[in-house]
């Protein structure tokens, strides 16, 4: 039977790749940018540097990121891709070293991995 799925899969494959470090560079950024304005704000009000404008500003962004972390939940996606991404590696690779197996193989790889990515929405 020839392998037509294949480079299919493989592009599924680093699309998902691509995917999971997106979310964990989101992740760490969103994080990040959040906890640095909370010390500030905390630092600020302790011995005030920043001014007015610059204080509430930094006041106010560090929730909306908090939220933004809690409402996106970049860490969970970043995981659902990894764990699918492995999914569909481990078929790859079951794949490529049985030369019996056909593409529904393949594409039970991908579809376990697409039914992990849902679970996280």
């Amino acid at each position: 039977m020839p392998r037509d799925y294949l480079p299919k899969a493989n592009a599924i494959y680093h699309l998902w790749r691509h995917w999971q470090k997106v979310w964990t560079w989101t992740n760490v950024l969103i994080g990040g940018v959040s906890t640095a304005l909370g010390a500030l704000v905390a630092a600020n009000t302790k011995t005030p540097f920043l001014g007015n404008y610059w204080a509430i500003a930094a006041a106010i962004l560090a929730p909306v990121l908090t939220f933004l972390l809690t409402a996106l939940r970049p860490q969970a996606k970043a995981a659902a891709f990894e764990t699918a991404s492995r999914e569909l590696e481990k078929a790859r690779n079951d794949y490529e070293a049985d030369p019996t197996k056909d593409d529904i193989f393949l594409a039970d790889g991908v579809n376990r991995g697409i039914d992990l990515l849902n679970k996280v929405g």
